[in-house]
């Protein structure tokens, strides 16, 4: 049979968000869809060459019809479908990726977006008390960041991924010991370039390496330094 006897095309709304609705070629019948049919959606009489499902998500306003196939041969254009789609916000949230912070200090989020969309912003999935397009953050975490414009469509960023370099250390085994014994102290902090062991909060000569050899009683620290220049001082 043709496929113009019972195939047309839905949608919930004319007027929606690029990317959330569909269009879909719906049979007027309760019968579903017929396996091998092929399809051809076009937009303002032309074809378009990625919709060649049931369903596609415009992204641009147009006037929108499908050519339906089926497994004779038979061919059948649905009824055209005007669409108003509304563009989504720009979102590119900078820093992108992941930064490295040094501690006590603050790093200014831009969302990348029109400064009259509003904004909602997360850290590690949850909501802030934030709602303009930058944001100052001083504490590690996943950071997005979600624009709504004028026409009430959304879009969410990428993730800032944010980490405070802190530096740390560890002993290598015990930390009493006999006199004469010794333990081995590492600062194998990521992105250190540069190390200074302190005994008692005082530099210990040509102590310059990610490992020390404690030998005596004390508070030992690390002084560091990552690439971006943040000093830290490890835990003692």
């Amino acid at each position: 049979f043709l496929p113009s006897e019972n195939v047309g095309q839905e949608t919930e709304d004319s007027i929606f968000c690029a990317k959330s609705a569909s269009l879909e070629v719906r049979r007027f019948s309760i019968a579903t869809l017929q396996t091998g049919w092929s399809y051809q959606w076009k937009r303002n009489g032309n074809n378009l060459a990625w919709a060649t499902n049931s369903a596609i998500k415009p992204a641009t306003s147009g006037t929108y019809s499908c050519i339906v196939t089926n497994n004779s041969g038979c061919t059948f254009e649905t009824n055209p479908a005007a669409i108003i789609v509304n563009p989504l916000p720009t979102v590119n949230l900078q820093p992108a990726g992941s930064t490295e912070i040094c501690t006590n200090s603050t790093l200014i989020l831009n969302a990348g977006s029109s400064a009259a969309n509003t904004f909602s912003w997360y850290r590690n999935n949850t909501l802030m008390a934030a709602s303009a397009d930058t944001l100052p953050v001083s504490t590690a975490g996943t950071y997005r960041v979600t624009a709504t414009n004028a026409f009430g469509c959304t879009a969410t960023s990428q993730p800032s991924k944010i980490t405070v370099y802190r530096a740390k250390t560890t002993a290598n085994g015990p930390t009493i010991f006999c006199a004469g014994d010794s333990v081995v102290l590492q600062q194998y902090t990521p992105n250190t370039v540069s190390w200074q062991w302190q005994l008692n909060n005082v530099n210990i000569p040509g102590a310059t390496f990610p490992t020390y050899a404690a030998k005596q009683s004390g508070l030992y620290r690390a002084k560091s330094k990552n690439i971006a220049g943040c000093v830290s001082y490890s835990n003692q």
